[in-house]
Formats: C-alpha cells, structure tokens, sequence
C-alpha cells in the first residue's frame, strides 16, 4: 500500500512539473530536439492522420503517435521553448494529409528556434514525452492546458475532467 501511495506521489509530482512548462514565456535558441522517447524526424516527412486511442479518434503521426495542443498558443504561434520543449517537442516534421485529415486545416509556423512547426487549424502541435508507444495518451489534460487533438481541429477534453475542451485553467498559474 506504502508503495501504490510513494507512486501515485511521484506520478503528481511528474504531471505538475510538466503542466508548469505549459505556462513558461520564455524563448530559448536551444535546439528544443526530441525528448527520449520522440521519434526521430531525421527523414522531415510525416504523414498526419486520424488514428484510434482510448480517448477516440486523435490526430497522430504516420507512426500513430498522438499530437497535442496547447491552449496557451494564439494564432498559430508557439509558446513551448527551453525545458517545456525537452517535455513537449514541437511536430516539426513535412506533414502531409493522410486517412481522416483535412488538408486545408493543415499548415506550418515559424518557430522562434528557427524551426518550421506543423500546425492544425492554426493550433501547433506537439508530442508528448511521456507517450513511448503509437496510441499513448498520457499528456491528455496535463495542467489543464495539453490536449490531444481530433480531426476536426477540436481538442479533445480527458474524460471524466469536468471542464470542457479548451476551457481556461482555473488552477494553473502562468
């Protein structure tokens, strides 16, 4: 039991030190790279989709990876550098339109470390470095401010969170 407790602790503790990323303003010129278990994008095409999760059906990867949003970015642009991008890399692949994508949703923006960043109805996208494997949602809600995205541009709100898709943090300080 002690150690379901110390876990669950940790598990908290991880999800609130992610979650702050989210409200960092600060810009780096560091690379902002592939956390560990990201996908390399070494060969620069993605093949953006409509793949199935536990949450539903998500945006992912060609390799079925979920992309993110999140709500502090306005206007297409990104507001995840430094220490948030080790957590939350930036999709920063060619994409393409692929099965369950409209392509006239689907766009690029500069980032600020001088990459160019995919985007979906305007929102940039992100993955997750806590999602190891193609169909992993575990950023879904973190902070009240990341959110898996559907193919509809809309993102998706975690189950069971009380606050729908997008609504304004109430207890996450920027």
């Amino acid at each position: 039991m002690r150690k379901l407790i110390g876990g669950a602790a940790l598990f908290a503790a991880l999800a609130l030190a992610l979650a702050a990323c989210g409200g960092s303003n600060k810009t780096s010129s560091g690379s902002g790279g592939n956390a560990p278990n990201q996908p390399a994008q070494a060969s620069g095409v993605g093949a953006l989709k409509a793949g199935t999760t536990p949450l539903g059906t998500l945006l992912t990867d060609g390799d079925g990876r979920t992309l993110y949003v999140l709500t502090k970015d306005k206007n297409g642009t990104s507001t995840c550098y430094g220490s948030c991008a080790s957590n939350w890399p930036a999709f920063t692949a060619t994409a393409s339109a692929g099965s369950g994508v409209t392509s006239s949703l689907l766009g690029t923006t500069k980032r600020t470390d001088g990459k160019t960043q995919v985007t979906y109805k305007n929102q940039p996208l992100y993955y997750f470095s806590g999602d190891a494997n193609a169909g992993d949602t575990n950023g879904e809600g973190i902070g009240g401010v990341w959110f898996a995205v559907g193919p509809t541009g809309a993102m998706i709100p975690k189950a069971g969170a009380g606050a729908g898709a997008g609504a304004a943090p109430t207890t996450t300080k920027y």
